[in-house]
């Protein structure tokens, strides 16, 4: 019964602090996203050597406000490129203290096999759609947030 009383309690709070506005460490979500400023994008998550090789290739499209989340092990400037791609990407690059790092807007297909890398190491990559940065105003030195649906979060 303690448990039960203290699980209504925090689901209570928790939409309080909500409705009130106030942040809320933790969120629950079934689908991960990613915000950067104030921007909400539903990602999938790739974090293995075969997932961020193949990335995006191949798919036909990509969802206005979704986007691929790549995780790399340590920070480093990793060269991204558009082999078999079938549309234009914005890439957001992020460092380890989840900032907005560097971005590159607009590449296209034929672009390939140029590579894009960011200026500085990043931890993180965000592809989404072409004008996506330009549409919600994305800068360098935004703040971004995971919420990963094995539970993981960021500040």
């Amino acid at each position: 019964m303690p448990f039960l009383l203290g699980s209504v309690i925090f689901v209570s709070l928790f939409f309080v602090a909500r409705e009130s506005g106030e942040e809320v460490s933790e969120q629950v979500s079934a689908h991960p996203f990613v915000m950067v400023g104030e921007t909400e994008v539903l990602v999938e998550v790739v974090d293995t050597p075969e997932e961020r090789t193949r990335g995006l290739s191949g798919k036909k499209t990509l969802g206005e406000e979704n986007g691929m989340l790549f995780i790399f092990e340590r920070p480093g400037v990793y060269p991204f490129w558009m082999k078999e791609m079938r549309f234009s990407i914005d890439i957001i690059w992020i460092d380890e203290s989840f900032h907005v790092a560097d971005i590159t807007e607009e590449v296209s297909p034929g672009s390939f096999p140029n590579t894009f890398s960011p200026a500085l190491p990043v931890r993180y990559v965000l592809e989404v759609p072409a004008g996506f940065i330009k549409k919600h105003g994305i800068t360098k030195g935004e703040q971004v947030i995971f919420s990963l649906a094995d539970g993981e979060a960021t500040p």
